[in-house]
C-alpha cells in the first residue's frame, strides 16, 4: 500500500467539513479502505498501534496504519480535533466527525459563498492556482445544494485578475461577449484563453492575435 503524504489530504477544522469530507472520501477510496470507515467492512475492533505496525501485510493492519496516518499524524484533522477521536475505531471516528462538524446545508452554503465573495487573487500566485481555489468553492456550494454556475465562476475570476497583467485576456473575453447573438463563453474556451494569456506576455499576445 502506498503511503500518504501531507499533500494528499485536506485538514479538518471547525468550518470546512464539506471539502474535508469530499477529499477524505477520495483518498480512502483510492486506498481501497473507504468501507472500513463507513462500517461496511469489519476492521480491528480497537486501535492497537503496535499491532498495526506488526501486521503490515494484513489488510486490517493496512487499514489501521492508514487511519493512523490520516488521523493521528495530524495531517487530516486539526490537532484539537485529533484528541477528540483518540481511541476510536476508524468508523467510530468518521461518524463522530460527521455528527460533530457537518453543518446543515444552509450554513455550509453560506460559508462557501462568503469565502468565494472574499477570495482575492495574489499577484505572486499562478492564475491556475487561483482558478482551482474558485472551482473548489464552487463544488462546496454545490455540495451544500447551492447554485454556482460556470458563469459565476468566470465572473469571479475576471473581476479578480490584475488588469495590467491580463489586459489582453480581459479584452478578448469582453469582445466575445459583445459579438452578435451574444455568444456565450464556454468554460473550456475561457480556461484556454487564460492559460495562453499567462504564458505569453501582453505585448507578445497582442501581436500574435493581430
Amino acid at each position: 500500500m502506498s503511503s500518504l503524504s501531507d499533500s494528499d489530504v485536506t485538514v479538518l477544522t471547525a468550518n470546512n467539513y464539506v471539502p474535508w469530507a469530499r477529499n477524505f472520501r477520495a483518498v480512502a477510496q483510492e486506498k481501497d479502505v473507504w468501507m472500513l470507515f463507513t462500517g461496511d467492512e469489519p476492521i480491528l475492533p480497537k486501535p492497537d498501534f503496535e499491532a498495526m505496525l506488526e501486521e503490515a501485510t494484513d489488510k486490517d493492519g493496512h487499514a489501521g496504519i492508514l487511519f493512523l496516518q490520516i488521523t493521528y499524524k495530524m495531517n487530516s484533522v486539526d490537532p484539537v480535533i485529533r484528541y477528540e477521536i483518540t481511541g476510536m475505531t476508524p468508523n467510530q471516528a468518521y461518524v463522530y466527525l460527521q455528527e460533530t462538524y457537518k453543518f446543515d446545508n444552509v450554513r455550509a452554503r453560506k460559508i462557501a459563498e462568503e469565502n468565494l465573495a472574499n477570495l482575492t487573487f495574489s499577484p505572486s500566485e499562478p492564475a491556475m492556482t487561483f482558478v482551482n481555489k474558485v472551482r473548489i468553492l464552487q463544488r462546496d456550494i454545490r455540495d451544500a445544494e447551492g447554485n454556482c454556475t460556470n458563469a459565476m465562476v468566470m465572473y469571479t475570476i475576471t473581476r479578480s485578475l490584475p488588469k495590467d497583467r491580463f489586459a489582453d485576456f480581459l479584452t478578448s473575453i469582453n469582445i466575445i461577449k459583445d459579438m452578435p447573438k451574444a455568444k456565450e463563453v464556454t468554460m473550456s474556451e475561457f480556461m484556454g484563453r487564460l492559460v495562453f494569456a499567462e504564458a505569453v506576455p501582453p505585448k507578445v499576445a497582442s501581436s500574435t492575435e493581430g
